[in-house]
C-alpha cells in the first residue's frame, strides 16, 4: 500500500513567515498559497517510492475518508527523491473553516501504469488556516473590507472587539509570570482600562466614571497619582500646571522665561515657551503669592516686576514696598540670633546687628537701653579709679561731616568726641567697621560720671575743710586782738596770719 506523510517542520516555518507578514501589513493582500511537503512510501513505514518525475493530483476533503471535495489541483513533473517531494498548493478558496485532509494521487511516474492513490489522507494542521481569508465561526474572528472583528461578524471599526462574557474585553499578557500588561474590562456595573507595570505593580487605570489612577487602581479624584510626577523636564521646556478658574482664583505651578520656576497662588497669567505673557481672565487680578528661584513675593500685582510687589523675600533678605508706607506686625517679631545676622533700617548693615540710616530713634521716656545689671551676674566688681582724671583727659569738640550722605544726611554742626582721641583713654569704647572706619560706643559712662563726681566731692570737701580751718584760726586771732585792744592798722587778713 502506498502512503503519504506530511513533513511539517519546514511547512510550519514557511507559514510562520507568512503570519508575521500579516501582523505588520494589515492592509496588504494575503497570499492564498501554502507550501506542502510529503513523503511517498510503498506502505506505512515502508520503503520510499522510486526516484523520478511524477504527475501528482492533490485533493482536499473535509473528512479523513469520504466526505466532500473542497479543492483539487494537479502538478506535473514533480521531482521525488527518496520518496520526498515539495509543491506549492494554491491559490486556494476560502475553505479553512473546518478540518481538512489532503489526498495525493500519482497520475504517472516510474512504475505507475494507472493512477494510484496514496493513503491515508494527511490532515492539514492549523498553520495553513492563517493564510485563509478571515471569516466568522460562531463568535470567533472575521476579516472584511479592511476591518477586523473579534466576537462580532459586523465590525464597524478597523478593530472591533465584542466580549462574549462580562469579563475582559481584551487582555495582553507578558507571557512569563501571567500578569496582565494591558487589559480592558467591561462588566455590567463598570468598565475600565488597566495597564500594569513590571511584577504586576499598579500602572495606569482609567475607570468608567472618568477617574484616572497612576500607580493605584483606586483613584479617589479625577486624577490620582501615587508617587512623584514630572511636568516638562527638558531645558527650555516651559510648562505649567493650573488648578482653578479665572478672576485671580486658583493655583499654578510652572517655569517661564519671565518668572523662572515657581509656585503662584491666585494667579491669572502665564508665559508660553516663547516668553510671551498671557492673561487668562482680562477682568481678573493677578498674583497674590508668588514663590520661585528662592524669591517669595506677597501682594504682587505682576510678579515680573519687583517694584510692584508689596513684600519680596529673597535669599539676600526682605524688601518691603508697602502702601501707605508702613509695616504692621501683630504679635512678636523674632530675628534668629545666628552669628553674623544683622538688621539694617534704611541702610545695608555693615558691622552691627542693628544699624539705622539716620539719627532717628525714639522711646517714650528713657533715652537709654535696658541692660543686665544684677550683681548675681557679675564678678570682679571694683570701684573705678581716677574717674575724674580720665574724663578730663577727653576732649569735647564740635564738628561737621565731610560727606553727610554717608551719615544719613546729617548736615550742620554737632558736638561730640573724636574716636582716635577717645581710644587713647578708653580703647574699649572704640571699634572699626568692615571698611576700617572707627566707631564710638560709650560704655558705662554713668559709672564714670558717678565716680568722677565722687572724686570731685572728695577734693572739694578737703578744700572746704582747709578753708574752714583757716577761718577758725582767723577768728581766734581777731578775738585775741580785740581783747588786747590793739588796732589792726588796716592790715589785711593775710598779714594777720
Amino acid at each position: 500500500m502506498l502512503t503519504t506523510q506530511l513533513v511539517e517542520k519546514h511547512f510550519i516555518a514557511k507559514l510562520t513567515v507568512c503570519i508575521l507578514a500579516l501582523s505588520v501589513c494589515s492592509h496588504s493582500q494575503v497570499p492564498q498559497k501554502i507550501s506542502y511537503q510529503g513523503l511517498l512510501t510503498t506502505s506505512p513505514g515502508g520503503a520510499a517510492v522510486p526516484n523520478g518525475s511524477y504527475d501528482l493530483k492533490f485533493e482536499i476533503y473535509n473528512l479523513p475518508t469520504g466526505g466532500t471535495l473542497r479543492h483539487s489541483e494537479t502538478h506535473s513533473g514533480v521531482d521525488v527523491t527518496r520518496g520526498t517531494f515539495s509543491v506549492v498548493l494554491g491559490p486556494l478558496p476560502p475553505i479553512f473553516t473546518e478540518s481538512l485532509y489532503v489526498e495525493v494521487t500519482a497520475l504517472s511516474g516510474p512504475s505507475i501504469g494507472s493512477p494510484l492513490t496514496f493513503s491515508p489522507r494527511a490532515e492539514l494542521t492549523s498553520a495553513p488556516y492563517a493564510l485563509a481569508p478571515w471569516s466568522t465561526s460562531g463568535t470567533n474572528i472575521s476579516y472584511s473590507a479592511g476591518t477586523v472583528g473579534i466576537g462580532t461578524a459586523s465590525p464597524i471599526a478597523p478593530l472591533h472587539i465584542t466580549p462574549n462574557s462580562s469579563n475582559y474585553a481584551f487582555r495582553i499578557d507578558q507571557g512569563i509570570s501571567g500578569h496582565g500588561i494591558l487589559s480592558y474590562v467591561n462588566t455590567t456595573s463598570s468598565s475600565q482600562i488597566l495597564l500594569n507595570a513590571t511584577s504586576n505593580v499598579d500602572g495606569l487605570i482609567v475607570l468608567g466614571n472618568g477617574k484616572v489612577g497612576v500607580g493605584t487602581t483606586s483613584p479617589n479624584e479625577q486624577l490620582t497619582v501615587a508617587g512623584s510626577m514630572e511636568v516638562g523636564t527638558g531645558a527650555g521646556d516651559y510648562q505649567h500646571l493650573r488648578i482653578g478658574g479665572g478672576n485671580s482664583s486658583g493655583f499654578l505651578y510652572g517655569s517661564y522665561p519671565g518668572l523662572g520656576d515657581g509656585i503662584h497662588v491666585g494667579y491669572n497669567q502665564y508665559y508660553d515657551a516663547a516668553g510671551v505673557r498671557h492673561v487668562v481672565n482680562a477682568g481678573g487680578g493677578t498674583s497674590r503669592i508668588s514663590m520661585g528661584y528662592g524669591i517669595v513675593r506677597i501682594g504682587a500685582s505682576d510678579p515680573g516686576f519687583g517694584d510692584r510687589n508689596q513684600i519680596v523675600i529673597t535669599q539676600g533678605g526682605i524688601s518691603l514696598y508697602p502702601s501707605p508706607g508702613r509695616v504692621e506686625i501683630n504679635g512678636s517679631l523674632y530675628v534668629s540670633p545666628q552669628i553674623g545676622s544683622q538688621i539694617g533700617i534704611g541702610v545695608i548693615p555693615s558691622s552691627y546687628q542693628l544699624q539705622l540710616s539716620q539719627n532717628s530713634a525714639a522711646k517714650p521716656t528713657s533715652n537709654t537701653w535696658t541692660i543686665s545689671s544684677d550683681t548675681r551676674l557679675k564678678k570682679n566688681v571694683k570701684t573705678i579709679k581716677d574717674a575724674l582724671g580720665k574724663l578730663l583727659a577727653l576732649r569735647g569738640v564740635t564738628y561737621q561731616w565731610i560727606d553727610p550722605s554717608t551719615q544719613g544726611g546729617m548736615t550742620g554742626t554737632y558736638t561730640g568726641m573724636v574716636a582716635q582721641e577717645v581710644e587713647r583713654v578708653f580703647p574699649e569704647w572704640v571699634s572699626e567697621d568692615n571698611k576700617g572706619f572707627k566707631h564710638l560706643t560709650v560704655i558705662g559712662f554713668e559709672g564714670l560720671v558717678i565716680e568722677a563726681l565722687r572724686d570731685l566731692r572728695t577734693e572739694k570737701d578737703a578744700q572746704i575743710q582747709a578753708l574752714q580751718k583757716e577761718i577758725e584760726e582767723l577768728k581766734m586771732k581777731v578775738k585775741s586782738h580785740s581783747a588786747e585792744k590793739k588796732p589792726l592798722d588796716n592790715k589785711s587778713i593775710g598779714e594777720l596770719k
